[in-house]
């Protein structure tokens, strides 16, 4: 909840929720990872990146769940649900930016 409050860039709350949900259930920490950079890549905007990434972090861990693999369980929704809707809240400017076509884009290359 501290993070809901404080006055943090949106990045640290993603590395805040994703980091602990790689020690809490692996499986579902790589996807988001592999989705985040393939949308990066796609799109050049990070926090588009972040937040399907941590999308498909909850949607991976339900797949995972109702197939039984990987051991994974309900419970881990506890902490994944709260994560998100954190992260999702503290992205509402750049979500609104990205509605608005006013987002900055990722650059690789030098001015």
């Amino acid at each position: 909840c501290g993070l809901l409050l404080a006055d943090v860039k949106s990045g640290k709350v993603v590395t805040a929720g994703i980091g602990p949900l790689a020690i809490i259930f692996f499986p579902s920490s790589l996807v988001a990872l592999i989705v985040f950079i393939a949308l990066i890549i796609m799109t050049k905007y990070v926090s588009a990146g972040s937040i399907i990434g941590c999308l498909s972090a909850l949607l991976s861990m339900l797949i995972f769940n109702i197939m039984d693999l990987y051991n994974s369980t309900y419970y881990d929704f506890i902490y994944l649900v709260p994560a998100i809707t954190i992260i999702i809240f503290k992205h509402s400017e750049n979500i609104s930016r990205i509605i608005n076509n006013n987002e900055n884009k990722l650059s690789f290359s030098k001015k």
